[in-house]
């Protein structure tokens, strides 16, 4: 359950971060190199929990099937 939650928690701050970046590059377009930076690493640490929790969920969910194959 907390693996699921944090998924949905990655994926969701992956889209706000690209939405912020999106509008930083076309509302500001003056030189804000610092501005973009705060999103893409905000991105960049979604992206490895997003992948952390998948595999994570994956991982359980075949001991799970594993596990049911050995009850039957």
């Amino acid at each position: 359950m907390i693996m699921k939650r944090l998924q949905i928690t990655s994926m969701i701050t992956i889209v706000i971060g690209i939405i912020c970046i999106l509008l930083w590059r076309f509302v500001l377009p003056e030189p804000a190199d610092w501005l973009l930076r705060i999103p893409g690493l905000f991105i960049l640490i979604s992206i490895f929990t997003l992948v952390f929790s998948t595999v994570r969920l994956n991982k359980i969910e075949k001991e799970k099937n594993r596990i049911l194959k050995i009850d039957l």
